[in-house]
């Protein structure tokens, strides 16, 4: 039998971001995932040292507000561009 699994939601985090018309994420896309923003000055640094500017999508975790994730949704947007999932796969 089949496992269910919540439906995925992919967002872009538009109500911190406030990019430019004319930028637009490079092809290809280089791609992170942060599922925990617990350690955020640690997550911006490896970030800021990866030699591409990636798209960082950051993981929202059930019970928590999308609020709770607009400090480290700016300071990671300093250097990634950021997408927001609300809720990863889980088992």
């Amino acid at each position: 039998m089949a496992k269910h699994r919540p439906a995925v939601l992919l967002v872009v985090v538009s109500f911190v971001l406030h990019l430019p018309a004319s930028a637009q994420v490079p092809s290809p896309l280089h791609g992170i995932t942060v599922d925990s923003v617990k350690d955020l000055p640690e997550v911006v640094a490896s970030i800021e040292h990866l030699s591409q500017k990636p798209t960082t999508r950051i993981v929202y975790d059930i019970g928590k507000n999308a609020s709770d994730y607009r400090d480290a949704t700016v300071a990671i947007q300093k250097v990634s561009y950021v997408m927001g999932e609300i809720v990863d796969s889980f088992g």
